[in-house]
């Protein structure tokens, strides 16, 4: 049996006063179990490499000390030996590194004959493994349905294939670093698809996602999405809002919104303080919310919208005054100022959606009920090198204040 896995072998437990320089650089490598040719009685490991082809062979009956599998659900795991005392620090494959090690359990077991007679005859020929990376699926007679996808796929492809649900197969590739389902006809996405671990690029183009109820967006919210995406395209989705969600991507830096039937944007987007390229390219906006003063972009392309200048001479304020907020307000406020994780799982439902609702001051406060709004007129070329208009460049933002201060200081 074989495992196409990454091995660093420590072995600085054989010197341990010394520096520790026992500790090889992990390697991309075979490890095979079974038993050798000719000494049925003889059950060992054999770790070989590229730059190792001949290997290091480890015997296992009477010399494993532990298997320490603490992260074995993340594909980690360490096999400490007697002789040579030698730790093999593991990583593969979650599910393939647990068949691995169920086999290895087989000869575990001290003074039992019946088991080595189950263990297969050790190939010893070095076997350099072919790693499947990329996976491009162009027609649906292509389409892996049985087989499913290589574990060790980080570029997916399922492009015009006009699939309507989304494949749950997706959701095992844990090395999946990018992912294209454009041109398809998928209106909704599961939760899950927020916790794959290493997911940096994401194509939804051309699909149906505007047809979706607001709950089937929960996968922009995961720990791992918020943390790790760079690029996200969802254009021509017929969207007619985004979710707030979105404004916690801290990792974003290219956001596509082209071609959907969007009137506004969260009042967050302005604190996707990574992104560099924002395309809004025919929309239905006719004003920006005044976050997007924070941003510090490269390329910004709001052509085809309904921006009108013209409408809006000087700034517009709201002439009422600000009210003494609610205690609800008060430790809303509190809970984002000091930015506490929460969820469903430690609130109520209902004060999840309230503090993911929450518009922002330019000072970056939360507001939610009592707040000050104002329409100010915004030179775009202040926060991008290149902008892509098809009109003046002044462009009427819908700005949030906190109070007195911050609408006066605006002022």
């Amino acid at each position: 049996m074989r495992l196409i896995c990454t091995v660093k072998v420590d072995a600085s437990r054989m010197c341990p006063g010394a520096i520790r320089t026992g500790i090889q650089r992990p390697r991309a490598s075979t490890l095979s179990f079974g038993r050798r040719p000719n000494h049925k009685d003889e059950i060992c490991l054999l770790l070989q490499s590229a730059q190792d082809t001949k290997g290091m062979r480890y015997n296992v009956v009477g010399n494993i000390v532990h298997i320490f599998t603490k992260f074995i659900n993340e594909g980690k795991c360490t096999i400490r030996l007697k002789e040579p005392a030698h730790d093999l620090i593991i990583q593969a494959d979650a599910l393939l590194l647990k068949s691995f090690l169920r086999v290895i359990k087989l000869a575990f077991v001290k003074n039992s004959f019946e088991p080595v007679l189950k263990v297969p005859v050790l190939n010893e020929k070095y076997f350099r493994p072919k790693i499947q990376t990329k996976c491009f699926v162009t027609t649906n007679a292509e389409y892996p349905t049985l087989q499913g996808f290589p574990r060790t796929t980080q570029h997916l492809s399922i492009v015009d294939l006009q699939k309507k649900s989304f494949d749950r197969q997706i959701l095992r590739l844990n090395q999946l670093r990018s992912l294209d389902l454009s041109k398809n006809c998928i209106r909704s996405l599961p939760v899950e698809l927020g916790s794959l671990p290493n997911l940096a690029e994401l194509c939804l183009a051309e699909n149906q996602l505007g047809k979706s109820p607001p709950k089937s967006w929960a996968w922009l919210n995961g720990h791992a999405m918020k943390k790790n995406l760079i690029t996200l395209d969802l254009g021509r989705n017929e969207l007619r809002w985004i979710p707030p969600y979105i404004g916690k991507l801290i990792a974003l830096r290219t956001l596509s919104l082209n071609h959907n039937l969007l009137s506004s944007l969260p009042f967050n987007i302005g604190f996707l303080s990574s992104l560099r390229f924002f395309s809004l390219q025919e929309n239905l906006l006719d004003m920006l919310p005044g976050s997007v003063q924070r941003l510090h972009l490269e390329t910004i392309d709001v052509s085809g919208n309904t921006f009108n200048p013209q409408g809006f001479e000087g700034c517009k304020i709201d002439p009422y005054k600000l009210d003494v907020p609610d205690l609800v307000e008060i430790a809303a406020k509190a809970v984002l100022r000091s930015r506490l994780r929460y969820g469903p799982e430690t609130i109520p439902r209902g004060l999840v959606k309230y503090l993911d609702e929450a518009l922002y001051c330019e000072c970056g406060e939360a507001c939610f009920n009592y707040h000050l709004r104002s329409i100010i007129m915004f030179d775009l070329r202040a926060i991008a090198e290149k902008c892509v208009l098809s009109m003046d460049p002044r462009i009427p933002l819908r700005c949030i204040f906190c109070s007195e201060r911050c609408r006066y200081r605006r002022h």
